[in-house]
């Protein structure tokens, strides 16, 4: 086996040398095949109150005004919870989560696993990816921010920082 692996190694090594760099065209398929492993982008994960209204509503607004003046003294996430939960929804519903991780584009992923082929499993609205990115450091809350679901209020809770490695590497 070790005969048949050095020589595996040698043949191998020669095509490399005989064929040269990579091409841009190679370097972009294999970009594509192993992307998680070599380009992964900025994700962050917050913590976030929603009150839902799928249109335009100033009483809703109010509302998610109302939260995040009651979550914005919370040191951690659990607090954010509790403050959210405790505002009274009138004739609304909230909904107080964390989702997993969030990239720029919208796509929620795990950043410890390659995403599945495919369209992504879940996609969050622009407005909120667009929120999530741009929380600089943990515990920071955004303004509230109206997507197509309603009116979030969000407070960053973990920043998973971006793997690109360069052309030579």
């Amino acid at each position: 086996r070790l005969v048949l692996a050095r020589e595996l190694s040698q043949a191998l090594l020669s095509d490399a040398e005989r064929l040269g760099p990579p091409s841009d065209q190679e370097v972009a398929d294999l970009t594509s095949e192993r992307g998680w492993e070599l380009n992964r982008p900025r994700m962050v994960q917050v913590v976030h109150a929603v009150v839902i209204s799928e249109t335009e509503n100033a009483a809703a607004a109010a509302l998610a005004e109302r939260i995040a003046a009651a979550v914005a003294p919370a040191v951690s996430s659990e607090d954010f919870q509790r403050a959210a939960k405790a505002v009274p929804a009138l004739d609304f519903q909230v909904r107080v989560e964390t989702p997993p991780p969030v990239t720029a584009d919208g796509r929620a992923l795990d950043p410890d696993k390659a995403p599945p082929f495919g369209p992504p499993t879940q996609q969050f609205a622009a407005e909120f990816a667009i929120a999530a990115q741009k929380l600089e450091h943990v515990g920071q809350l955004s303004p509230v921010v109206r997507s197509p679901f309603g009116y979030h209020v969000l407070r960053l809770v973990r920043i998973v920082e971006p793997r690109v490695l360069s052309l030579a590497a």
